[in-house]
Protein backbone atom coordinates (compact mmCIF):
# COMPACT_ATOMS: atom_id res chain seq x y z
CA UNK A 1 0.00 0.00 0.00
CA UNK A 2 1.29 3.34 -1.01
CA UNK A 3 0.65 6.38 1.39
CA UNK A 4 0.36 10.01 -0.10
CA UNK A 5 2.09 12.33 1.82
CA UNK A 6 -0.01 14.63 3.41
CA UNK A 7 1.17 18.55 3.44
CA UNK A 8 3.00 19.43 6.73
CA UNK A 9 0.91 21.62 9.04
CA UNK A 10 2.62 25.53 9.16
CA UNK A 11 2.30 28.15 12.27
CA UNK A 12 0.00 29.69 9.51
CA UNK A 13 -2.22 26.76 9.44
CA UNK A 14 -2.40 27.46 13.23
CA UNK A 15 -2.78 31.16 13.36
CA UNK A 16 -6.05 30.27 11.00
CA UNK A 17 -7.26 27.75 13.15
CA UNK A 18 -6.63 29.27 16.33
CA UNK A 19 -7.93 33.06 14.85
CA UNK A 20 -5.01 34.39 15.88
CA UNK A 21 -1.68 35.99 14.23
CA UNK A 22 1.35 34.13 13.26
CA UNK A 23 3.47 36.00 15.42
CA UNK A 24 1.08 35.09 18.57
CA UNK A 25 1.75 31.31 17.44
CA UNK A 26 5.33 31.99 17.66
CA UNK A 27 5.01 33.53 20.99
CA UNK A 28 3.12 30.87 22.27
CA UNK A 29 5.56 27.76 21.06
CA UNK A 30 8.77 29.05 21.87
CA UNK A 31 7.19 30.36 25.06
CA UNK A 32 8.30 34.02 25.03
CA UNK A 33 6.88 35.88 27.55
CA UNK A 34 7.26 39.78 28.06
CA UNK A 35 8.16 42.02 25.46
CA UNK A 36 5.31 44.15 23.59
CA UNK A 37 2.82 41.51 22.84
CA UNK A 38 0.59 40.11 25.86
CA UNK A 39 -0.99 36.65 25.05
CA UNK A 40 -3.72 35.99 27.37
CA UNK A 41 -4.53 32.49 29.33
CA UNK A 42 -7.49 31.46 27.23
CA UNK A 43 -5.10 32.56 23.60
CA UNK A 44 -2.81 30.51 24.57
CA UNK A 45 -4.87 27.49 25.02
CA UNK A 46 -6.20 28.25 21.67
CA UNK A 47 -3.21 28.04 20.10
CA UNK A 48 -1.99 25.13 21.66
CA UNK A 49 -5.04 22.90 20.81
CA UNK A 50 -4.61 23.70 17.32
CA UNK A 51 -1.05 22.87 17.57
CA UNK A 52 -2.06 19.38 18.94
CA UNK A 53 -5.31 19.13 16.59
CA UNK A 54 -2.70 19.99 13.11
CA UNK A 55 0.08 17.68 15.13
CA UNK A 56 2.38 20.96 13.87
CA UNK A 57 6.02 20.48 14.90
CA UNK A 58 8.22 23.58 13.75
CA UNK A 59 10.44 23.46 11.10
CA UNK A 60 13.94 23.60 12.31
CA UNK A 61 15.48 24.55 9.36
CA UNK A 62 13.28 27.76 9.40
CA UNK A 63 14.38 28.40 12.88
CA UNK A 64 18.02 27.78 12.03
CA UNK A 65 17.29 30.94 9.22
CA UNK A 66 16.03 32.77 11.71
CA UNK A 67 18.61 32.10 14.50
CA UNK A 68 21.76 31.52 12.59
CA UNK A 69 21.88 28.36 14.65
CA UNK A 70 21.20 24.28 13.46
CA UNK A 71 21.76 23.07 17.14
CA UNK A 72 23.06 20.35 15.41
CA UNK A 73 26.87 19.18 16.16
CA UNK A 74 29.10 16.88 13.76
CA UNK A 75 31.31 13.82 15.13
CA UNK A 76 33.63 12.75 12.27
CA UNK A 77 35.25 9.44 13.57
CA UNK A 78 37.39 6.79 11.76
CA UNK A 79 35.34 4.37 12.36
CA UNK A 80 32.52 3.36 13.64
CA UNK A 81 32.92 -0.91 14.42
CA UNK A 82 35.89 -0.51 17.60
CA UNK A 83 34.95 -0.89 20.45
CA UNK A 84 35.76 2.85 21.47
CA UNK A 85 34.49 5.04 18.41
CA UNK A 86 30.85 3.67 20.00
CA UNK A 87 31.66 4.79 23.82
CA UNK A 88 32.67 7.98 21.68
CA UNK A 89 29.75 8.55 19.78
CA UNK A 90 27.56 7.85 23.17
CA UNK A 91 28.89 10.01 25.24
CA UNK A 92 29.21 13.18 22.85
CA UNK A 93 25.14 12.19 22.23
CA UNK A 94 24.23 12.14 25.96
CA UNK A 95 26.31 15.92 26.27
CA UNK A 96 24.89 17.31 23.30
CA UNK A 97 21.42 16.41 24.46
CA UNK A 98 21.86 17.78 27.77
CA UNK A 99 22.04 20.94 26.00
CA UNK A 100 19.47 20.72 23.11
CA UNK A 101 21.75 19.86 20.17
CA UNK A 102 21.20 17.22 18.13
CA UNK A 103 24.43 15.46 16.44
CA UNK A 104 25.32 13.76 13.17
CA UNK A 105 27.82 11.15 12.91
CA UNK A 106 30.17 9.91 10.03
CA UNK A 107 32.82 7.63 9.65
CA UNK A 108 35.39 8.18 7.51
CA UNK A 109 36.59 4.50 7.25
CA UNK A 110 40.40 6.19 8.04
CA UNK A 111 40.44 7.69 4.28
CA UNK A 112 41.63 10.81 4.07
CA UNK A 113 39.56 11.78 1.04
CA UNK A 114 36.64 10.68 2.32
CA UNK A 115 37.14 12.74 5.80
CA UNK A 116 38.40 15.58 3.75
CA UNK A 117 34.80 15.45 1.90
CA UNK A 118 32.60 15.26 4.89
CA UNK A 119 34.62 17.82 6.40
CA UNK A 120 33.87 19.98 3.91
CA UNK A 121 29.85 18.93 3.81
CA UNK A 122 29.79 20.00 7.35
CA UNK A 123 30.25 23.93 6.11
CA UNK A 124 27.05 23.62 3.56
CA UNK A 125 24.79 21.69 6.18
CA UNK A 126 25.37 24.63 8.89
CA UNK A 127 26.51 22.43 11.71
CA UNK A 128 27.30 24.37 14.70
CA UNK A 129 30.20 22.43 16.07
CA UNK A 130 32.50 19.35 14.78
CA UNK A 131 34.35 16.80 17.05
CA UNK A 132 36.78 15.29 14.74
CA UNK A 133 38.93 12.48 15.27
CA UNK A 134 41.46 12.18 12.99
CA UNK A 135 43.98 9.72 12.30
CA UNK A 136 45.56 11.88 9.60
CA UNK A 137 48.07 14.30 10.28
CA UNK A 138 46.39 17.09 7.72
CA UNK A 139 45.10 20.17 9.52
CA UNK A 140 44.04 22.31 6.00
CA UNK A 141 40.17 21.05 6.01
CA UNK A 142 39.91 21.50 9.68
CA UNK A 143 41.13 24.94 9.61
CA UNK A 144 38.38 25.67 7.15
CA UNK A 145 35.65 24.80 9.51
CA UNK A 146 37.19 27.52 11.48
CA UNK A 147 37.68 29.62 8.81
CA UNK A 148 33.91 29.42 8.78
CA UNK A 149 33.42 30.52 12.06
CA UNK A 150 32.50 27.15 13.38
CA UNK A 151 33.89 25.40 16.86
CA UNK A 152 35.93 22.72 16.16
CA UNK A 153 37.56 19.85 18.86
CA UNK A 154 40.13 17.83 17.13
CA UNK A 155 41.51 14.78 18.20
CA UNK A 156 44.18 13.23 17.26
CA UNK A 157 45.81 9.37 17.60
CA UNK A 158 49.66 9.85 17.94
CA UNK A 159 52.41 7.31 17.13
CA UNK A 160 52.44 5.87 20.53
CA UNK A 161 49.10 5.10 20.92
CA UNK A 162 47.70 7.71 23.13
CA UNK A 163 45.19 10.31 22.30
CA UNK A 164 46.19 13.69 22.31
CA UNK A 165 43.80 17.38 21.97
CA UNK A 166 45.52 19.81 19.80
CA UNK A 167 42.70 22.11 20.85
CA UNK A 168 39.70 23.35 20.75
CA UNK A 169 39.50 26.12 18.46
CA UNK A 170 36.76 28.33 19.21
CA UNK A 171 34.71 30.36 16.60
CA UNK A 172 35.53 33.23 19.20
CA UNK A 173 39.27 33.60 18.97
CA UNK A 174 38.77 35.71 22.75
CA UNK A 175 37.55 32.27 24.09
CA UNK A 176 40.52 29.84 25.75
CA UNK A 177 40.95 26.60 23.83
CA UNK A 178 42.33 23.24 25.48
CA UNK A 179 45.89 23.47 25.62
CA UNK A 180 47.65 20.56 24.29
CA UNK A 181 47.85 17.54 26.51
CA UNK A 182 48.24 14.13 26.81
CA UNK A 183 45.81 11.07 28.25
Amino acid sequence: MVRQRVKRPTSKDVAELAGVSRATVSYVINNKQGGTIRVSESTRLKVLDAVEHLKYRPARAAQALKTQRSNLLALVIPHIDTAFQPQVAAAVQREAETHGMDITIRATRDEPERERDFVDSLISRGVDGAIIHSHHPSNEHIESLVDAGMTVADIRFSTGGRYYFPGLRPRDTSERGLSSSRN
